[in-house]
């Protein structure tokens, strides 16, 4: 369902995601989550989950939760990425009908995307060496 009118709900309901970064060897694990539910969704939602970054979008995760389902009071998403020294990327959120497909009880969706501009990512402290 597109319908623009469910975007100020879903930004509500959603609140402002919260990124994390560890690198790992060649490659680089993101994690990312938005806090809680803040308020009920309007809509079920699947999204694939990119990470926008000087134009470059690099795909980290999926989200997928209905309205109202209690098995989700916290979005989360994990994925990797090539390694990176970025401080902070456009978090992307744009409808998946395969998303939606790997459920059991989301038949219809949001057909529309969510840009979440400049989120800082959050990195671990370094673990120096052992003398």
């Amino acid at each position: 369902m597109n319908d623009p009118a469910f975007e100020p709900a879903l930004r509500q309901a959603l609140g402002q995601p919260s990124v994390l970064v560890i690198g790992e060897g060649g490659e680089t694990r993101v994690s990312g989550y938005f806090s809680a539910i803040q308020s009920p969704l309007p809509i079920d939602v699947a999204f694939d989950v990119f990470w926008r970054v000087d134009g470059k979008e690099y795909r980290v995760g999926t989200l997928a939760f209905p309205t109202g389902d209690p098995q989700f009071p916290t979005p989360s998403y994990n994925g990797l990425i090539p390694p990176t020294t970025m401080t902070s990327a456009d978090v992307v959120l744009r409808a998946s009908a395969d998303a939606a497909r790997r459920t059991t009880n989301i038949t219809r969706i949001w057909d529309g995307e969510l840009v979440f501009p400049g989120v800082t990512l959050q990195r671990p402290p370094s673990r120096g060496r052992p003398p």
